[in-house]
């Protein structure tokens, strides 16, 4: 259809894209994919800076999602069974464009308190270096800097804080971050909070093994055994 090339009627080219994305015709060839998300990513450009939040993060988590997929589909064997992408350069950028409108974006929803959207697009951001797309090209010197916004933002929502926020601590624990270090006392009062003080507990030991002067975690493992009648535990940790 005309409404998928320059110059594009944007809201035509959505509605045709979407059943191309899933027609038996056109579901397994990159250029489908790669033109969805030219799609999005035009559909983003004429909303950003405007009030519909809801269609702005839509659209940039379409485009990424529709750029990965024409990356697996491109990099298949023809029927002679060599591999010749058409469209590797063009994806590569695109997607190394879309960090930067994942990461801005993500901040407007932090700033407005849209916690799940700042989560769901910072992890979105995300996925863009730990893909095959990008492999070979060094992560983004901030790349450890958003996934701390990320958890962040997670903590700050009902929901999220209680799975999602715990799965991202649990591992940005181990990561080489000035912040790192933080995630065993957030852990620990994420764990208490969800009622599992086993996890609690051991998160705090586990943060102490690791930082042996970290005189915070020390504290906050007194302060559980003495609130919990366990006084001759707290006194193994005041020596």
């Amino acid at each position: 259809d005309n409404a998928l090339y320059e110059p594009m009627d944007l809201a035509e080219a959505r509605k045709n894209i979407e059943p191309a994305m899933t027609h038996p015709e056109t579901a397994n060839q990159a250029k489908t994919f790669n033109l969805a998300g030219k799609t999005y990513m035009l559909s983003y450009k004429e909303i950003a800076g405007g009030s519909n939040k809801a269609d702005i993060k839509n659209y940039l988590i379409k485009a990424t999602d529709a750029y990965f997929k024409a990356w697996d589909l491109d990099q298949q064997p023809n029927e002679k069974g060599k591999v010749k992408p058409a469209y590797a350069k063009e994806i590569k950028s695109k997607l190394t464009q879309l960090q930067e409108y994942l990461i801005g974006e993500g901040n407007n929803c932090y700033t407005s308190q849209d916690y799940k959207g700042a989560v769901a697009l910072w992890t979105k951001y995300m996925e863009i270096p730990n893909s095959p797309a990008m492999a070979g090209t060094p992560k983004d010197s901030i790349y450890n800097d958003i996934y701390f916004f990320a958890i962040n933002a997670a903590l700050l929502d009902e929901d999220l804080k209680k799975k999602e926020a715990i799965t991202m601590m649990e591992d940005f624990k181990n990561v080489d971050h000035k912040e790192a270090s933080k995630m065993y006392d957030w852990l620990y009062q994420s764990y208490i909070a969800n009622g599992d003080t086993v996890k609690a507990v051991n998160t705090l030991k586990e943060g102490i093994a690791k930082d042996p002067n970290n005189k915070f975690l020390f504290g906050s493992l007194i302060n559980y055994y003495i609130s919990t009648k366990k006084v001759d535990e707290a006194v193994k940790y005041l020596d």
